[in-house]
């Protein structure tokens, strides 16, 4: 018994050790989104060949299996390797050859990481086909260096993307989920608009994620009848600065999260139409306002509410 308690204490000293060794070689901005993970519950679970695995509640069975690959091979484990019922993890987040980082698919409708987005079609790379439109030369937002790899410039003038006739697909009445990187280039005297789902013919919406004016983070949801607005201060202080902020609605209440921390609570209804889905901007009585000026990387939509570890999955690339 004393022989195998020993041998258990230096496999797991031995363990330990090659975690250590994995999240030193790592990019630092990585190794401590990692740590951040596991601050959030988010336990190690077995690694190997340079890949470091996390299991959300450190079990085998907890529902929630990550696996990121730490080269630069374009590799990703899809997670859920433990047979649970709970929420995968996958879709390469990565490119450009960079660390590529798994998200939850469970639930995802679309996802656009804008690695083209001037020549016209805006790829959603949820593989659902969800894939916006725009017109080159004239509304197509322009590609720049995003947070990772490639991004989305808008000019705050012109340029947005549509998803259009697929209405249906962003109709999610039980909970959704949108979530992008920002960087602005002007703090707005007024609203802009990153991502909005429209409703009926004239100013509604069944939601919206950007700005309120200010440094403050908007968002405007409508139940049918009337609409409301709600927001939070001090988020864009700076400009050029990357900031992550999401809406996670549950069905019945609507949360507004900077950076991974819930910031807002509201119980809010949400109404849907088939009115389609603008990135970059809103519409207003049938045309396109409230343009968003800066670069948007990594928008994704979910038909579902994330919880706060998922939310920090999306940090992650």
């Amino acid at each position: 018994m004393r022989g195998g308690g020993q041998n258990d204490a230096r496999s797991a000293g031995r363990r330990r050790a090659r975690a250590w060794y994995v999240l030193t070689s790592m990019p630092r901005p990585f190794a401590r989104a990692l740590v951040a993970l596991a601050a959030l519950g988010v336990a190690p679970a077995a690694s190997s060949c340079g890949r470091v695995g996390f299991d959300a509640g450190g079990g085998p069975d907890a529902g929630l299996d990550a696996v990121v690959d730490t080269g630069h091979d374009s590799t990703v484990d899809t997670g859920n390797s433990g047979g649970d019922a709970g929420s995968d993890v996958g879709v390469d987040g990565s490119a450009d050859g960079g660390v590529d980082a798994a998200i939850p698919v469970s639930g995802l409708l679309a996802r656009y990481l804008f690695e083209t987005p001037d020549d016209g079609v805006v790829d959603d790379g949820s593989g659902n086909g969800l894939d916006a439109t725009c017109t080159v030369g004239v509304t197509c937002p322009t590609r720049v260096a995003g947070h990772t790899g490639d991004g989305a410039h808008f000019d705050g003038a012109t340029q947005y993307a549509r998803i259009v006739g697929r209405t249906s697909a962003f109709a999610t009445p039980a909970g959704l989920t949108v979530a992008a990187w920002v960087s602005l280039d002007v703090t707005p005297d007024a609203a802009m608009v990153v991502a909005g789902k429209a409703f009926g013919p004239t100013f509604f919406n069944s939601w919206t994620v950007g700005m309120a004016g200010g440094d403050e983070l908007g968002s405007a949801t409508t139940d049918g009848t009337s609409d409301d607005y709600d927001s939070v201060p001090g988020v864009f202080t700076t400009t050029g600065v990357w900031v992550h902020v999401a809406l996670v609605w549950d069905g019945t209440t609507k949360r507004l999260y900077v950076n991974g921390v819930e910031r807002s609570t509201v119980a809010r209804p949400m109404a849907f139409d088939d009115h389609d889905v603008f990135i970059g901007a809103d519409q207003n009585s049938g045309a396109p306002g409230l343009f968003f000026a800066g670069i948007v990387d990594d928008l994704v939509i979910y038909g579902r509410p994330l919880d706060d570890a998922e939310l920090a999955l999306l940090m992650l690339r």
